[in-house]
């Protein structure tokens, strides 16, 4: 992977930093919003350097600065592939610049048949500009599947903060590439105005940094939006997530049907997925007659359950973080599974 790398900074990029320089400023006063100046010298050096890891903690405006850098790199006529590890984070990064993105197992072009890449040194990507997000859970072997089929003459931009989910395969890409000093990094740390009123902004940074986080107990009348729920019993906890979705969030004005996602720390015990799930459908997807039901591995699926997908399937092209909903069709399509 080194050696890729290596190879890859070995072909320098040939760019007239004035033009970008002005497009910069066209683009900001166009769309109305100031860089900061770590935000500037991202998008300056997503220009001129062949890879580029750009990081921050959140709200420090990677999002906006990933779009900008998009969005240079159509002006500057090139041509882009975005990806993410997840299915999900590709949506997102679709949805942020404007481009088509894809996980990183389909830009690769996986083959279940081989059980290898298409994409690779002899058939690199149809790319002059590559971007990843979510780079944080890259592994060894994807990171380096990826980079054998990044062109020789393409720029690599990597997007994540190493403070967020790691790979679930070995290696810590991400954190190790920073830690080398050998790639060009920008690491934004200005936190926006907008987001300094967060209480989840604030408290994320106050834990990174070896604070105990500033806690609201739950209430209707809430001054935060980071409140916290004593349950000292799991017991506890899943009669205070029933009255959490029965009465409070709705009175704040959210759908717990829609607008709410519970974390676990665990499958098993009472504040396990397993049960948890159990409860959450029972609450925001009852039965009724008609109503389709599936039961697999002692496991209830039910048309209108949200669901998302934990191992890739390679034939189906489902991957891992792949969200959706139970219907009744006799086919799913991609984001509607049929029961």
């Amino acid at each position: 992977m080194a050696k890729r790398l290596h190879q890859l900074f070995s072909r320098p990029v040939v760019v007239d930093k004035e033009r970008v320089v002005g497009w910069i400023d066209k683009f900001t006063k166009a769309t109305g919003m100031e860089l900061s100046s770590g935000q500037r010298q991202a998008v300056e050096m997503a220009a001129t350097q062949k890879v580029l890891i750009l990081t921050g903690v959140p709200r420090t405006g990677k999002t906006f600065t990933t779009r900008t850098i998009v969005a240079l790199w159509k002006a500057m006529g090139k041509s882009i592939a975005l990806a993410s590890p997840t299915g999900r984070a590709a949506q997102r990064l679709s949805e942020m610049t404007g481009c088509e993105a894809k996980t990183i197992h389909r830009l690769l072009e996986f083959d279940p048949k081989t059980m290898k890449f298409k994409r690779d040194l002899e058939n690199p990507i149809e790319a002059q500009a590559v971007g990843i997000d979510e780079a944080s859970m890259l592994d060894l072997f994807l990171a380096h599947s990826l980079l054998k089929a990044i062109p020789n003459d393409a720029q690599l931009l990597l997007v994540g903060d190493i403070n967020q989910l790691p790979s679930v395969g070995p290696g810590n890409v991400l954190r190790d590439l920073i830690a080398s000093k050998q790639v060009p990094v920008v690491r934004l740390e200005q936190v926006f105005r907008q987001a300094q009123t967060s209480h989840i902004v604030s408290n994320a940074h106050r834990i990174n940094s070896g604070q105990y986080p500033r806690l609201e107990s739950v209430s209707l009348n809430p001054r935060s939006d980071c409140l916290w729920l004593n349950a000292p019993e799991p017991e506890h906890g899943v009669q205070g997530i029933r009255e959490l979705l029965t009465d409070v969030i709705p009175k704040l004005g959210f759908d717990p049907a829609k607008d709410v996602q519970v974390l676990c720390p665990m499958t098993r015990g009472e504040v396990g997925t397993r049960n948890l799930n159990a409860v959450l459908q029972e609450l925001l997807n009852s039965p009724y007659q008609g109503k389709a039901e599936l039961f697999r591995c002692g496991m209830k699926l039910r048309v209108g359950d949200r669901i998302i997908q934990q191992v890739n399937d390679y034939n189906r092209e489902v991957f891992n973080g792949d969200r959706g909903n139970c219907s009744n069709r006799h086919r799913g399509t991609r984001g509607d599974s049929a029961v």
